[in-house]
């Protein structure tokens, strides 16, 4: 039953929050990704605030460890673009995406236009800075493809959608959901 409340607000209020022009949160969530990629060096810091807040699963810290010395040696790479054609894709995308559930689907049967290569994440966190390093540690995947894709030299256009799902008068029962994609035309 909770699973058809989230879908029925969703559906409700997408036009209103979703569909329109990039909400001033998704302009500063792709902000914090530009930061990634334009200065890796310095996000090293953010990394370790972050594996120093808490204990991880040891999973988590391996993966920390990797991407540690990766953004010291990385070169900066150009920041995302944002693109009017990205961002109405990643509408289809994020209709599409609430069909399953919020899961990853690689066929790409939303996108409609031409593309040389395509990514995309889909991370939850409690502040966009938490999502993003959720998805630049990118523990769970041993092919780190959400890591890969936020530092993919050839992509170079970018949309994010934020979804909040659930009852939002308890914030425990309450998921704010992002929705990235990333294309090479």
């Amino acid at each position: 039953m909770d699973k058809i409340r989230n879908i029925v607000i969703f559906i409700f209020f997408a036009p209103i929050c979703c569909f329109g022009q990039h909400s001033a949160e998704e302009l500063a969530y792709i902000n914090e990704i530009n930061l990634i990629r334009t200065n890796p060096k310095a996000y090293i810091q953010y990394v370790k605030a972050y594996a120093n807040s808490t204990r991880f699963a040891p999973e988590r810290e391996i993966a920390i460890k990797e991407l540690i010395p990766l953004l010291d040696s990385m070169k900066p790479l150009p920041a995302y673009k944002i693109s009017e054609e990205v961002r109405k894709e990643a509408n289809k995308h994020l209709a599409d995406s609430t069909k399953r559930d919020m899961d990853h689907d690689r066929t790409y049967s939303w996108l409609k236009i031409p593309c040389k290569s395509i990514g995309e994440n889909i991370t939850y966190g409690t502040s966009i800075r938490a999502s993003i390093l959720i998805a630049l540690i990118d523990y769970s995947s041993q092919s780190r493809g959400h890591r890969s894709n936020i530092l993919n030299p050839n992509l170079t256009h970018t949309s994010v959608r934020k979804v909040v799902l659930g009852n939002s008068k308890n914030r425990f029962e309450c998921a704010t959901i992002w929705l990235q994609n990333f294309i090479k035309f």
